[in-house]
């Protein structure tokens, strides 16, 4: 007899994983404080990303056998599939009309293929409605799962699993001759496919199509004509702290300089060196132990790391416990002390001069602080969480929620903004302009990027592809009005997209990855970008030729990536909360 062993420790354990793999990292950390979920002796490593979903996904399949299957050992015909939550109700297939000839072969390859009895019964359980409906009652149930247990034990719950991947692989061979994008325009949009215009800088047709079964077809293998550099490569230095996990980090501006926080609230700054060369221990900026005076129930954890752009000796940081602070790096202490907001702090980001920094919060507010740490409040027009802000310039910011919405603000006008987009269906969690600062990119859960002007409430374009939901979008950094390229990813699908945006149509796809893509980067020269996805690799592809140039093996899923300020590293953070400095081959 087989024996199953489980503990409120495991449970509570993939819980946790669960949140921090669908970037509920906040939702995470309170679960962690007080289930203490990572302290019960499991190795992450020993745990599969999505296992809690592919645990449930099973259990379901093993529900579904036992509630479409007689004791007789007949399946149950039923086309209504089995949900985690809610009564299931059977329903039968309509009955399809066929002519007389039709009906005869019918019924002779039935009588051929059917055993006279059982075709009896079934003939008997007919009812003269074409679409029959079966309720499964709790006692039928019982009764199902006495008679099928035997037989259930021995089922392999992942062969279906294997049997839908199969029927999804042949969906996606039979929907390769159908276009593979949907494009929404505006109603009086004019069409762009008949224009024909050659981009002299990347040699890419605009405006041709949409995407082919040729260019789907073409796209690139993950390893193909590029350096694969393995776990412990030369090229690779790990940086980690025993017992804390780095969950942000931000490059100084002109150096190679790293700052990361973590979870135990403290500052540390590393000085990389060549891979040849040694590691020093970085320096600790200690989080002030009487601002914990304000909330002792909420600990520093550091959500955002965000260096001044030109006076690289500050750098501000966003807490967990709704603080925000601004520190003097060379003399390690504190410079500004940023306390309105009620709730955590998210992010923080200073103005493209540094004139100003912008705070977002889980309280729904938008704060702006001044040189001298003096917050200047917005009204708050958000119904739910600010995710994320993106600064025009140095007056004109965007803010975006969980409540769906976009709002432009001035900072001189803090009564109302001066614009309102809305039209995603659901949370907004990534806003970013493209270099001209003509043109707003938004990403949101509901699998959609949208594209957006300050002269029109609506969206100029939505860019969504079938195989999956947009996850990240980045504008490449050379961009202008006449070329305005974007790049996007689709989770699951692992595929990249390069898009023209203001047109509206994608002129290149290709999969660099087998699992979902959590990040992408362009280096600062336009010349190559970079991808992180839950397969442990991080690719460095070039952005002319969309070849990938090298591959590196990190060993754990990576949840997000920076280049620094020349081009020649590239700082990863992963899953297990460990950062790799990767050494890229010179793009000068």
């Amino acid at each position: 007899m087989n024996h199953i062993a489980l503990s409120s420790d495991q449970v509570n354990y993939l819980i946790y994983r669960y949140l921090r793999e669908s970037s509920f990292d906040h939702s995470a950390w309170v679960f962690n404080e007080e289930s203490k979920a990572n302290q019960r002796g499991f190795k992450e490593t020993d745990i599969k990303t999505g296992e809690l979903v592919r645990i449930i996904q099973e259990g379901l399949q093993l529900r579904d056998l036992a509630l479409h299957t007689s004791p007789e050992g007949r399946t149950v015909d039923c086309q209504v599939p089995v949900q985690l939550i809610g009564t299931h109700q059977c329903e039968a297939p309509s009955t399809p009309t066929h002519s007389t000839e039709e009906n005869m072969l019918i019924q002779d390859n039935d009588n051929e293929r059917l055993d006279p009895r059982s075709s009896s019964e079934e003939e008997s359980a007919r009812t003269n409605d074409p679409e029959v409906k079966l309720e499964v009652t709790d006692q039928e149930i019982n009764l199902l799962e006495k008679e099928r247990k035997r037989d259930a034990q021995n089922i392999d719950p992942r062969q279906s699993e294997q049997n839908s991947d199969l029927n999804n692989l042949l969906k996606s061979n039979q929907n390769d001759n159908n276009d593979d994008m949907d494009i929404d325009l505006p109603a009086n949009s004019p069409s762009p496919l008949n224009k024909n215009v050659t981009s002299p800088s990347y040699g890419l047709p605009i405006g041709s199509s949409l995407p082919t079964r040729k260019s789907l077809n073409d796209r690139t293998s993950p390893m193909t004509n590029s350096t694969v550099h393995k776990q412990g490569s030369p090229n690779h230095l790990l940086l980690k702290v025993p017992g804390e996990e780095l969950v942000s980090f931000s490059w100084k501006p002109n150096e190679d300089v790293l700052a990361t926080g973590g979870q135990d609230g403290i500052l540390r700054i590393w000085n990389i060196p060549e891979p040849s060369g040694k590691l020093q221990e970085p320096r600790k900026i200690e989080y002030p132990p009487w601002l914990n005076e304000i909330d002792t129930t909420q600990t520093a954890f550091i959500t955002w790391l965000d260096w001044h752009p030109t006076q690289d000796d500050l750098i501000a940081c966003s807490y967990f416990n709704g603080l925000s602070t601004v520190y003097k790096i060379n003399s390690g202490l504190l410079h500004r002390k940023l306390e309105e907001h009620r709730e955590s702090t998210l992010k923080i980001k200073w103005s493209p001069r540094g004139y100003r920094a912008l705070t977002a919060s889980v309280d729904k507010n938008v704060i702006c602080w001044n040189r001298d740490g003096q917050a200047m409040r917005f009204a708050e027009m958000h119904k739910d969480t600010v995710t994320d802000v993106a600064w025009k310039d140095d007056k004109i910011f965007a803010s975006c929620s969980k409540d769906k919405k976009i709002f432009l603000w001035d900072y001189k006008m803090r009564d109302k903004p001066i614009m309102e987009f809305s039209g995603h269906d659901d949370e907004v969690f990534s806003i970013k302009w493209d270099p001209t600062k003509n043109y707003l990119a938004s990403c949101s859960k509901d699998g959609k990027c949208k594209i957006w002007s300050e002269k029109n409430q609506s969206p100029l374009r939505t860019l969504y592809a079938k195989d999956g939901p947009i996850t990240c979008a980045e504008w490449h950094p050379k961009s202008n009005d006449n070329e305005n390229l974007l790049l996007t990813t689709s989770q699951n699908s692992g595929v990249v997209r390069i898009w023209s945006a203001l047109e509206g149509i994608c002129l290149r796809d290709f999969s660099p990855c087998k699992s979902h893509i959590n990040a992408i980067e362009f280096c600062s020269n336009g010349l190559y970008f970079a991808t992180g996805s839950a397969d442990n690799l991080l690719h460095i592809i070039d952005a002319k030729t969309y070849k990938i140039r090298e591959s590196h093996v990190l060993g754990n899923d990576i949840m997000s990536i920076k280049w620094n300020y020349n081009c020649t590293k590239i700082a990863a953070t992963l899953h297990n909360g460990t950062i790799y400095i990767i050494k890229a081959f010179s793009t000068d």
